[in-house]
């Protein structure tokens, strides 16, 4: 495929992910790839395959963004209320799903506090330095981490424009011992009424519960445990970090059978 060809189908699996309810199987059908073609990308490293549930997604990796003209430092939605650096596409649906579930469980509920949600909240004015994005690698991601620390997925904002509500969506990866802890008191610093977690499916949920019972660095964040077998709704935990966990598929869910 040429580099315009793969452009575009990056383009549409874009619009895919942001509407949370299509397969990036589609991709090949707009693009016209065969699922050989699509490993091939895979392979050669431009891509990533994410999951397949509750959709086969894909991302876009760091070279598959050099071929076509991404920038590294800003990406197709990257910002406060935008995006994430280097951030997945199950991530973006995690999100996109979560901003359309609590919409409707909170804003448009006129009992609670949160009148306005908004998605990727910098908790702080903060940027990440230009210059590491003309170093290496490592250089890049350690400022991108730096900047994501000051950064919550999700928050609930009431009237006065206080935090009453934050939600992050968790990927488990090599970091979570030390990722899922560190959110935990991103979160609890705000002291919101309710700091949901979401997971992308019933184990990560108890990796995320794991994380918090048995951190890498510092004191448990929760010292109630549960079994591997609980479901995410019979959880109860009331910190100032964790008020309720559930997965993407429960909050897809509830928001397609309204």
């Amino acid at each position: 495929m040429d580099v315009d060809g793969w452009d575009v189908a990056v383009e549409r699996a874009s619009v895919l992910v942001k509407a949370g309810s299509h397969s990036m199987l589609r991709i090949q059908e707009y693009a016209g790839l065969d699922t050989d073609e699509v490993e091939g990308l895979i392979q050669d490293g431009l891509l990533t395959k994410d999951t397949d549930r509750p959709y086969r997604l894909y991302s876009v990796t760091p070279d598959g963004r050099d071929l076509i003209g991404e920038s590294h430092s800003h990406g197709v939605a990257f910002g406060h209320g935008k995006g994430d650096l280097d951030e997945s596409s199950e991530h973006v649906l995690g999100v996109e799903v979560s901003d359309r579930w609590a919409t409707r469980e909170f804003a448009k509920d006129p009992d609670s506090d949160v009148v306005t949600i908004r998605p990727y909240y910098d908790l702080k004015k903060c940027s990440i330095d230009a210059d590491a994005f003309f170093r290496d690698d490592e250089a890049v991601k350690e400022a991108a981490n730096d900047f994501e620390r000051h950064r919550l997925d999700l928050v609930g904002l009431d009237e006065d424009g206080d935090i009453v509500l934050t939600v992050e969506l968790e990927r488990i990866n090599h970091d979570t011992r030390r990722a899922v802890p560190d959110d935990y008191d991103k979160m609890a610093a705000c002291d919101p009424d309710h700091a949901i977690w979401v997971a992308m499916s019933h184990s990560d949920a108890h990796e995320i519960l794991a994380s918090l019972n048995n951190p890498l660095e510092g004191k448990p964040r929760i010292e109630k445990t549960y079994s591997e077998g609980t479901p995410t709704q019979s959880v109860r935990v009331d910190q100032p970090g964790f008020t309720d966990i559930h997965t993407v598929s429960q909050l897809r869910d509830e928001i397609i059978d309204e």
